[in-house]
C-alpha cells in the first residue's frame, strides 16, 4: 500500500481519483483467470488482474464506480456484482472457489483498501482539467501499452480492453480534442510484444535472445519473457498516423550498440513477410559530446521514413540518459 512510504496526508495532495473511475473487484481477477484457461493455447497474454472483466462491466453498464464507494448502498451493490462473478465462475470451473484458498482474504483487502481509498481526493476530473487549463496549466497525460494493443485499431482480438492511442486524452480524461497539443510518440529501436498476437519482425533465434538480454525485456507486470525482433516501419507509420505523431522519442538505442548488423523493416512483401533495410551497429552513440556517424544514420532513416523528427534519444535507464535531441550541436 501507498501509505507505507507516504503519509496519507501528502498522499492525498499529490493524488486525486475520477469519481467516474471503475473499481476492479477480486472476482473481476477470477474472471480473468477462468477466461484465459478457457482459451487454452489461444491465450491473448492477459495480465490476469482484472482490467478486461472490469471493462466487459464497465461496457454492459453493470460495473461500480469509485464515486459510488460513499453511497449507503455500495455494499449490496457489491454484493450484487460479486454474485453475478460467481455465478460465472461456478458455471465454467465448479471448483474455483474450493482450489482458490485466498478469495475470502482478497474480498478483505479490497474493503480495507476502499476505506484507504476515501482518504483521497475523489473528484471530477473532467471540470478540474478543463479548470487548470483555462487557468494556463499545462497538461501532460501518459498512455500505457502500444498502438497495436489498441482495443479499435489494434492487432484484433489480441489486444488490450482500452484505447491506447491519444484518442484516450480524449475518451479517457475528458479533454476536448483541439485542446491537444504536441504529440510524443515513443517507440524502442527495435520491436517487443507481450503475449500472442502477430509479430511479423520477432527474431525466434539467437538474436531475439540477445536483445531480450540486453533490453531486460520482461514483462513489468507478469515478468513474462517479451517476444522481440526488428523494429517494424509499418507499424510505426500507421501508430504515427492513428496517434497524429508530432515527435518521436527513440528509446533503448544502446541496446542496438555493438550487434553487428542490425534490420529494418520497410514493408511487407506480397506474402506478408518483411522486407528488411540492413545497418551496421554502433560501439558508442556519444563519445566527447560527438554523436556516432552510425546512429545519426539510423536515426536519420527512420525520421525521414516516418516523416516525424526524433526529439528525444534515450540511451540508457537513468534520466541523464534521454538527450534532447533539438538542443543538441549535431
Amino acid at each position: 500500500m501507498l501509505e507505507k512510504y507516504i503519509p496519507i496526508k501528502e498522499l492525498s495532495e499529490r493524488i486525486i481519483i475520477s469519481n467516474e473511475a471503475h473499481l476492479i473487484l477480486p472476482s473481476h481477477r477470477w474472471l480473468d483467470h477462468v477466461y484465459e484457461e478457457k482459451k487454452g493455447k489461444s491465450k491473448i497474454g492477459s495480465t490476469l488482474c482484472g482490467i478486461g472483466s472490469c471493462y466487459t462491466d464497465k461496457s454492459s453498464r453493470s460495473g461500480i464506480r469509485i464515486g459510488e464507494i460513499f453511497e449507503q448502498d455500495f455494499e449490496k451493490k457489491f454484493e450484487k456484482l460479486f454474485l453475478e462473478h460467481k455465478t460465472i465462475i461456478d458455471d465454467r470451473n465448479i471448483l474455483f472457489f474450493k482450489i482458490n484458498q485466498t478469495w475470502k482474504k482478497d474480498i478483505q483487502k479490497f474493503h480495507e483498501s476502499i476505506e484507504f481509498l476515501k482518504k483521497i481526493s475523489i473528484i471530477d476530473t473532467p471540470t478540474f482539467l478543463n479548470n487548470e487549463r483555462k487557468n494556463g496549466k499545462k497538461i501532460l497525460a501518459e498512455g500505457a501499452q502500444g498502438t497495436s494493443l489498441d482495443i479499435n485499431f489494434g492487432d484484433y482480438p489480441f489486444v488490450t480492453s482500452s484505447t491506447t492511442t491519444s484518442a484516450g486524452v480524449c475518451s479517457g480524461l475528458g479533454i476536448p480534442p483541439q485542446a491537444i497539443g504536441e504529440v510524443f510518440g515513443l517507440v524502442k529501436a527495435y520491436s517487443t510484444r507481450v503475449g500472442s498476437g502477430p509479430f511479423p519482425t520477432e527474431q525466434e533465434n539467437e538474436i531475439g535472445e540477445k536483445l531480450r538480454q540486453k533490453g531486460n525485456e520482461y514483462g513489468a507486470t507478469t515478468g513474462r519473457p517479451r517476444r522481440c525482433g526488428w523494429m517494424d516501419l509499418v507499424q510505426v507509420k500507421r501508430a504515427v498516423m492513428l496517434n497524429g505523431v508530432t515527435k518521436l522519442i527513440l528509446s533503448k538505442a544502446d541496446v542496438l550498440s555493438n550487434f553487428g548488423t542490425i534490420c529494418i523493416c520497410i514493408k511487407y512483401d506480397n506474402n506478408e513477410n518483411p522486407v528488411y533495410r540492413k545497418f551496421s551497429s554502433w560501439d558508442l552513440i556519444i563519445d566527447n559530446n560527438t554523436f556516432s556517424k552510425k546512429i545519426l544514420y539510423y536515426m536519420d532513416f527512420i525520421q525521414q521514413e516516418v516523416n516525424v523528427p526524433i526529439s528525444y534519444l534515450s540511451i540508457g535507464p537513468n534520466r541523464i540518459d534521454i538527450i534532447d535531441i533539438e538542443n543538441f550541436n549535431l
